[in-house]
Formats: structure tokens, C-alpha cells, sequence
């Protein structure tokens, strides 16, 4: 095997770590949005802002992507093939698993919470996958990453809840609905998949990512 031909089938092993991640990811969101008490914030703000336009969630959603884009580009964080993929490919599974009807939760509150809480944890497995693969986050990732890379003193997760949190009291001022499961998850997203990171000894932050030739510039130093 030749360098050319060694180089493209490592790329190819990334980017099917990253679509096996990225395919777990939506599973988790599946169980999530099954368990049917409320939608996690960064959903919240999404309606919130669809209805204040009077535009669709689809509009706003990919909005809202590209405004994140644009904060993670001012991060330095890179742009790569994982930020495309996941922009497309965990929405086409979640849409898959919901018309499967295979994830039926009955209306009895405590099976609801244990369906979003295994719902997380399993999005915590797939996060492990798809950002390890090292070909760049999402928006939403990239834009954890790079906030958690200067608050180096801070655990990821306690990061991530930061962010939802702030999401989160956004979404509600502007009219977002939410429920029980918004509130569970604002607060415990961000540490329960701390908890799965912390099993699998992986940071985030020290991930080294393969980018497009956007954010930062092959050899430029992060600033912790």
C-alpha cells in the first residue's frame, strides 16, 4: 500500500469512527425526545426563536448552526469533515429511529426520566466516538470545546452545563416550551457525560482535529 493509498484509508477509518459515534449520538437523542417531558435547550431556543419570527424550527435550526459556526471560527477551533457530518447525519438517525416506533416510553413519569437519562448517558458514548476520531466537532461540540479550552480549570462538563444553562434561560425568556426533562436536562447533561468521559479517560480538549483550512491554521498554538 502506497503512502496516497495509506493516508486515504486512515481518513476513511476516522470518518466511519466518526459516523459510528455520530449514529449513537442519535439514538440517545431518540430515547430523549421519546421520553415526551421536554426538549433540551438548545431545542428550547430554537422554538423560541421560530416563534418569535413566525419562520419554521428547520430555519431557525440551521440559523442557530451557523451563528455557532461563526462563534467557533472566532474560538480558532477548526471546521472538518466531522462538523459536516454532524450537521446532517445524527438528524437522519433520529428520524430513522422515531419511524422504526421501536422506542415506545408509557406515560409513567419515572420510566420518562429514565429514558432521558439513558438517553444522555448513550449520547455521552457516541460524543466519545465521533470526537475522538479527530476530523472536528459539530458546531455545537466545537463551540464546548473551544469555551472549555479556556476554562481549562473547569471539567468539561461542568462547561457544557454553563452553556445549557445559559441556553436554557434564553429559550425561556423568549417563550420556549419546556418541561421537566428541559430542567434535567439543563442541569444534568453537562455531568452525567463528564461521568461517561471520566470512564472512558477521554478530554475533549486534548483531541488533536484534521480540519478544512478554516479556524486555526495547521501549527498555530491553542491557548489553554
Amino acid at each position: 500500500m502506497d503512502m496516497k493509498q495509506s493516508e486515504s484509508f486512515r481518513l476513511v477509518k476516522k470518518g466511519l469512527k466518526a459516523l459510528i459515534g455520530l449514529t449513537i449520538c442519535g439514538i440517545g437523542e431518540s430515547f430523549m425526545i421519546s421520553s415526551g417531558i421536554g426538549m433540551a435547550p438548545w431545542e428550547t431556543l430554537t422554538y423560541a426563536l421560530a416563534g418569535r419570527t413566525g419562520t419554521t424550527y428547520g430555519f431557525i435550526y440551521i440559523i442557530i448552526s451557523v451563528c455557532v459556526l461563526v462563534a467557533d471560527l472566532l474560538l480558532r477551533e477548526k471546521i472538518g469533515l466531522g462538523t459536516l457530518l454532524d450537521c446532517f447525519w445524527c438528524g437522519v438517525v433520529i428520524d430513522y429511529v422515531l419511524s422504526l416506533g421501536i422506542i415506545n416510553i408509557p406515560e409513567v413519569l419515572p420510566l420518562q426520566i429514565l429514558s432521558l437519562l439513558v438517553g444522555i448517558v448513550i449520547q455521552g458514548f457516541g460524543l466519545y466516538f465521533y470526537i475522538s476520531a479527530g476530523i472536528c466537532c459539530g458546531p455545537r461540540d466545537a463551540l464546548l470545546v473551544g469555551i472549555g479550552k479556556r476554562l481549562r480549570r473547569w471539567k468539561i462538563g461542568m462547561v457544557n452545563m454553563l452553556i445549557q444553562i445559559t441556553v436554557f434561560m434564553v429559550g425561556v425568556a423568549l417563550g420556549g416550551p419546556f418541561g421537566i426533562g428541559t430542567v434535567i436536562a439543563t442541569f444534568g447533561l453537562g455531568p452525567i457525560q463528564q461521568g461517561v468521559f471520566d470512564l472512558l479517560h477521554f478530554e475533549p480538549r486534548d483531541v488533536e482535529h484534521e480540519g478544512l483550512g478554516l479556524g486555526m491554521q495547521p501549527g498555530a498554538k491553542e491557548k489553554a
